[in-house]
This record gives structure tokens, C-alpha cells and sequence, in this order.
């Protein structure tokens, strides 16, 4: 653990794009093996990677920004998701349209479709998730705690994008089954939270 809590440190923009990278992947293997009856596709996670890395350093940067800033707690969590929240949907659905190579009217067409509805899923999940990172966990570890977050709602995106679900599921469903998700990062993090500041005590 302490050769990670150095790492982190002291190449906070790498180790973010090595772990959301790793992740947002992650979060599409599951999403095609469970939402999808389509064969396996590796170009598709290797978009979602290839996304991520552009998006990471971006993520690193604002949560710096927002950490520094003299305000309360919820009102770094309502600038997050007023501004940083509704950029990163729109980001990601134009990215990965053109890494699929299709025409800005079939991205423009895919955002109308498919934005708002993905963005009031992200309201239901990530502000709560953000009043527990931002308030609790030190801000060397904010992104790698998004990230744990991320990949369930990396998983989302991926289906979202796909637009594609087994028969019998919901969104409503999914989204109840991420919010279960979660609250377990959540503890999870919290777990962890602690680890780590025994190990930067020491």
C-alpha cells in the first residue's frame, strides 16, 4: 500500500489515467457480458480505454480546482454536477460516436436521444456519492474513489452508449441495481479511507 500512496503523490495525472482507463474497460467487459446478446467485441472496450485517457487527466483537474476551493461542501457537490456532470455525458457520448466513426448528425442524433435521460441517472447516483468523497475522503484519493464509483456507472455508459438490454430488463431496473452497487464502493471506500491514512501517518 505504500508504494501506491507514493505513486499516487507523485504522479497524480498518470495513476489516474492508469486506473480510469482500467476501469471504464472493466466497466464495458461487464457491460457486454451481461447487458448485450451480442459476441464479445474487444474494439469497443479498447474505445472505452482509449476514452478514458483523454477524460482522466480532465477528471484529475477539475477535482483539484474544486478541492481548493473556500466553500461548503454541498456547494462544491451542486457546482460538480451543474457543470462538470452535464460536459462529461455530452464528452462522452461525442467521443465515443467518433471513435465509432459516426457522422456528427448520427452523434447529434444519439445526444438527443439518449442525454438527458443518462444525465437525470448520473443525478440520481453521483451527488450523494460526491457529498462522501468530497467531505470524506483526502484529496490525493478523490479520483481513484470516483473511479471506484465509476466503474458501475462506467457499466451504464457502456449500455447506454450500446443501446442495447437483454429482454426483462429496465432502466429503471439498472439503475436501482447501480444504486445497490454503489453503496458498496461507498463502504468499500470508506474501509479504505482508513488504511490509507494509517499508511500517510506512519
Amino acid at each position: 500500500m505504500n508504494w501506491y500512496v507514493r505513486l499516487l503523490q507523485k504522479y497524480p495525472y498518470r495513476m489516474a489515467v492508469a486506473s480510469t482507463s482500467s476501469l471504464f474497460m472493466l466497466g464495458d467487459c461487464v457491460s457486454q457480458k451481461f447487458f448485450s446478446e451480442k459476441p464479445y467485441e474487444p474494439i469497443r472496450t479498447a474505445r472505452a480505454g482509449i476514452y478514458a485517457c483523454a477524460f482522466a487527466p480532465a477528471m484529475t483537474a477539475w477535482f483539484r480546482f474544486l478541492g481548493k476551493q473556500q466553500l461548503p461542501l454541498i456547494a462544491k457537490v451542486a457546482i460538480d454536477q451543474a457543470v462538470f456532470a452535464p460536459s462529461v455525458i455530452a464528452y462522452y457520448f461525442s467521443i465515443m460516436g467518433l471513435l465509432e466513426g459516426k457522422t456528427p448528425d448520427t452523434i447529434w442524433q444519439s445526444l438527443k436521444n439518449q442525454y438527458w435521460d443518462t444525465l437525470k441517472c448520473g443525478w440520481i447516483i453521483w451527488p450523494a456519492f460526491q457529498l462522501f468523497n468530497f467531505g470524506v475522503v483526502p484529496p490525493n484519493f478523490r479520483v481513484l474513489a470516483s473511479n471506484g464509483c465509476g466503474l458501475v456507472w462506467n457499466t451504464f455508459l457502456a449500455y447506454q452508449n450500446a443501446n442495447k438490454m437483454e429482454k426483462g430488463h429496465t432502466t429503471e431496473l439498472l439503475i436501482e441495481e447501480v444504486r445497490e452497487e454503489v453503496q458498496e464502493v461507498k463502504d468499500e471506500v470508506l474501509k479504505e479511507v482508513k488504511v490509507i491514512k494509517g499508511y500517510v501517518k506512519q
